[in-house]
């Protein structure tokens, strides 16, 4: 396109010069309202996307001498504005001063609307001036002017007004802003406090749940050992029964060998009474023997020599007299060893069948008692003792050799004892039981390096004796009651008697045990001991 083709009423248009290495500065997305708005309430959020121009004096070209040129400056005082549509717009550049020396060349871009007074400083875009872009593409023709407003001042003091008023608002909106800020920091602070308070009570809540199900797998645990050790026993038991029911035919054997001797004893008794009258008649027989040699000598005699007959008769009588004495000796004899020979055997039969079958019927049915009773910890309190009965109705030989050791010299048996004491828990959980329903679980007792009792095992079994220098008195009594019957305990006593050692059945071998049957302890003082 050639410039004698352009209008003649553009003699007064202006040719804006652009080079080709500025033009991809990027375009902007504001219509022709839009635009003017911006660049008179902020004209320097546009300055990224301007293209700074300065009108340049036509000396010849390919133009004709009555255009105007622009081209790109560093510190041109104009602004060319692209939009996506592909208009351009001509503005003056953010805080443009027009005074007498620039005014004419601002009208050429800009018609004035109002009195221009010097150095006029403010004014208001009314209207954008346009531009286009010449074929050459490096410069822009002018298509119409743009209109600038000076006679504003109220127009200018309402925007100005406006924008105080902008302003303010903005500060009262900033006020609020500040006061919601504080609010919302109060708020978040209380927020964090309940946060704070609600997790300290969860955590609180979760220890204790922790500590519930730590107790509650001890008791578990102890459930678990109780049952293993109610198994043992149960085998125990059986093994007894099968002992017991193996011995049942020879105690009937040795019965029946009692009744036997019983009655050849009886048969001998009866010989013995037959003898004795076979005695009798033999002295009746003499006697009338020597009645009839009495006669017969006084027959012979006719003196009646007194002193022989006499004599005869006291020798005699004293010869039947020994006779009978004798065989009543002899008797009685016969009949004192044989009847302590069958008391004795009937003694000693009672006495065993009482140990292995009494005792263990008594230990079968505590035993029960105790797995019956044991899931609710109860353990049914054992019948009192009476003290006259003697020891060895309690223990065998070995038990009552133990007994004799223990009061005799009872450092004797610290060389193989295992001192023990009651665990805190045990203690705990009796007191809490006899809280409730006044009965009391088996004391447990485990291995101590400063133990009240030892353990000894004898014959497969195992005792609990007390140490040799335990002292007993109101605090630890009930304690020691758990595992010993106290017989005849004052608070001054002066000793005591081991009538019976207590029986625990072990837990955890050489570290835990539990009583199974307590013992018995008699005490005394010094003048009951004289």
């Amino acid at each position: 396109m050639k410039p004698d083709n352009y209008s003649s009423e553009l003699t007064n248009s202006v040719r804006v010069t652009k080079t080709l290495e500025t033009l991809p500065r990027g375009w902007i997305s504001l219509s022709e309202d839009e635009l003017i708005e911006a660049y008179n309430y902020a004209p320097r959020v546009l300055s990224r996307k301007a293209i700074k121009v300065s009108k340049i004096d036509f000396r010849g070209g390919r133009y004709s001498n009555s255009e105007v040129l622009l081209g790109e400056e560093r510190n041109g005082n104009y602004w060319v504005m692209v939009t996506e549509k592909g208009c351009y717009w001509l503005l003056p550049k953010a805080n443009f001063r027009i005074n007498s020396f620039n005014k004419d060349t601002v009208k050429s871009f800009f018609k004035f609307n109002g009195s221009l007074s010097e150095d006029a400083r403010e004014f208001i875009l009314v209207k954008l001036a346009k531009v286009s872009l010449t074929p050459g593409g490096d410069q822009w023709r002018l298509e119409e002017r743009g209109v600038l407003d000076f006679g504003g001042n109220s127009q200018l003091s309402r925007l100005q007004s406006e924008l105080e008023g902008v302003k303010e608002e903005r500060e009262k909106l900033e006020s609020e802003l500040r006061l919601a800020r504080d609010e919302r920091d109060r708020f978040a602070s209380q927020v964090a406090e309940l946060a704070y308070d609600r997790l300290q009570k969860t955590l609180a809540k979760l220890e204790e749940g922790d500590r519930w199900r730590s107790n509650l797998t001890d008791r578990l645990e102890q459930l678990e050992q109780a049952g293993v050790l109610q198994e043992q026993r149960s085998s125990n038991l059986e093994a007894e029964f099968e002992r017991l029911a193996q011995l049942k035919p020879e105690l009937s054997k040795k019965l029946s060998q009692l009744q036997s001797q019983l009655s050849k004893l009886e048969e001998s008794e009866i010989n013995n009474i037959k003898m004795s009258k076979i005695g009798e008649d033999e002295r009746e027989k003499l006697q009338n023997q020597i009645i009839t040699l009495q006669q017969d000598l006084q027959a012979q005699t006719p003196g009646n020599n007194v002193d022989n007959k006499k004599l005869i008769l006291q020798v005699v009588n004293d010869r039947i007299g020994e006779i009978c004495r004798q065989l009543q000796q002899e008797i009685d004899q016969r009949w004192d060893i044989k009847s302590r020979n069958l008391q004795n055997q009937i003694n000693q039969l009672q006495q065993n069948q009482k140990l292995r079958t009494s005792d263990n019927v008594a230990g079968v049915h505590r035993e029960s008692r105790i797995t019956t009773n044991h899931l609710t910890s109860q353990v049914t309190p054992e019948p009192q003792m009476n003290p006259q009965i003697p020891t060895h109705q309690y223990f065998g030989s070995s038990d009552l050799q133990l007994i004799l050791t223990y009061q005799q010299n009872p450092r004797l048996l610290s060389r193989n004892a295992i001192e023990v004491s009651e665990t805190d828990q045990s203690i705990d959980q009796r007191r809490i039981d006899q809280r409730l329903d006044g009965s009391a679980q088996g004391a447990i007792l485990q291995k101590a390096r400063r133990g009240n009792y030892w353990i000894l095992n004898e014959g497969g079994i195992d005792y609990v004796v007390p140490k040799n220098n335990i002292k007993i008195n109101e605090y630890n009594l009930n304690t020691v009651a758990n595992l010993f019957e106290c017989q005849g305990y004052r608070s001054g006593y002066s000793g005591f008697q081991l009538i019976k050692p207590a029986r625990v059945s072990a837990i955890s071998r050489g570290e835990t045990w539990q009583v199974v049957e307590r013992g018995v302890l008699q005490f005394y003082s010094s003048r009951s001991k004289g």
